[in-house]
């Protein structure tokens, strides 16, 4: 039988509904494109899940790929029977979709979409005077925990134990929470990546006596372009993580003396999510879009 490689015709294909791509792009889709580093990719996975070859996706599990690079999801849904396409926009499931009857030895193709949203902050030098009405209640924050003499602020956790067991606590404190994400993906960025690289990123532990009670990981993508990759606080401490957020912020800003502006990430669909992340902040853009889960049978 003659066996004849079909490679470069489906990848033509999939050239044809892709084609578009670079004509649809807006000026909020080159930037969240740009939040999506390597270290941002890192800072979603845990110690059993490996990053691509490419390190621009990973798999979740070895017959799931989450990909943040919509250009390369055609290899991936051509290899692959479970493929999950992250911040992608209506006119790009359209795209995704018209697609399918393009691929190959396929009985059949599912998908299903989450509406999903990243918010973009934007900072200039005039607001951390904290001047208004409006900035009333992070004026009080800051000036309630930068007078407490027990606080103290490092570059990195006095021991490693100090975040195991701080992220323990912090998990028992959110049980009832919604919106609770694995400490796992946490524990693996800050000992695998963020503690292993001073450069790239802008750390905070903020110790109450000798008890680390929060802290902020912020990667530097350009001079004017970060991704703050995680952030956790001990809620018995009344607007703790506003205070941490302001000091990272504030701290960044001083550097610079100039604009600039910060992906603080998705909402995961919860409303609550979105109102958290943009009450105390100058909010630049919410970027709305969908995570696309393919499932496909051959």
């Amino acid at each position: 039988m003659n066996h004849r490689d079909n490679s470069n015709k489906n990848d033509s294909l999939f050239l044809y509904f892709f084609s578009n791509y670079n004509c649809v792009l807006m000026l909020d889709r080159k930037i969240i494109d740009k939040s999506f580093t390597e270290a941002f990719i890192c800072s979603q996975i845990n110690e059993n899940q490996k990053l691509t070859s490419d390190r621009k996706s990973y798999f979740y599990n070895p017959n799931l790929i989450i990909t943040f690079s919509l250009s390369d999801y055609q290899k991936y849904i051509l290899n692959y029977d479970n493929v999950v396409a992250v911040a992608v926009t209506e006119n790009e499931i359209e795209q995704i979709i018209s697609g399918f009857e393009l691929i190959p030895n396929t009985k059949a193709i599912k998908y299903w979409l989450l509406n999903n949203k990243i918010v973009l902050l934007q900072f200039e030098p005039k607001f951390f005077k904290l001047n208004g009405k409006k900035n009333k209640k992070i004026r009080y924050v800051r000036n309630y925990y930068s007078k407490l003499q027990n606080i103290k602020i490092l570059e990195e956790p006095v021991y490693k134990k100090d975040v195991k067991a701080f992220l323990r606590k912090w998990k028992l404190l959110r049980k009832n929470s919604t919106n609770r994400p694995r400490i796992g993906i946490d524990r693996n960025f800050i000992f695998k990546y963020a503690l292993k690289n001073n450069e790239k990123f802008i750390k905070h532990f903020f110790y109450f006596d000798d008890t680390l009670i929060g802290y902020s990981i912020i990667e530097k993508v350009d001079e004017n372009h970060y991704n703050h990759l995680c952030r956790k606080a001990d809620t018995t401490f009344n607007n703790l993580g506003l205070y941490i957020d302001f000091f990272a912020y504030n701290e960044i800003s001083n550097k610079l003396n100039n604009s600039f502006i910060v992906n603080i990430g998705n909402t995961g669909g919860h409303d609550s999510l979105l109102r958290e992340k943009t009450e105390n902040f100058p909010v630049f853009f919410v970027f709305d879009c969908f995570d696309i889960t393919v499932k496909k049978t051959v």
